[in-house]
């Protein structure tokens, strides 16, 4: 096993560590803040929930659920991250999830 800052792979698989945010959660939240940061980057937020929806914890959760996260992420950075890439990102998601109810 070889770790590489947040980065650990071992054998035929990587996970991604993230340490900044190192507290216990809803299984599907990992996923949710990676489809952010994937949409901030320039996917579209269908291949973001795509990817996501790989994950067997993000799958498994309430869709309304998510989309309320998304819509206190969209509020929360607004005020404390306005005009980045990810608070952009978190918007673009919320509208997305908001017009394919």
């Amino acid at each position: 096993m070889a770790g590489r800052g947040s980065l650990i792979i071992s054998r035929n698989r990587a996970r991604v560590v993230d340490r900044a945010w190192w507290r216990s959660g809803a299984p599907w939240v990992d996923g949710a803040q990676v489809a952010v940061r994937l949409i901030a980057a320039g996917h579209s937020p269908s291949d973001a929930e795509a990817w996501a929806g790989q994950l067997d914890g993000f799958r498994a959760a309430d869709p309304d659920g998510i989309t309320a996260y998304t819509a206190s992420l969209v509020r929360l950075w607004e005020r404390k991250f306005a005009g980045t890439d990810a608070t952009e990102g978190a918007r673009r998601w919320l509208e997305h999830r908001l017009d394919n109810r």
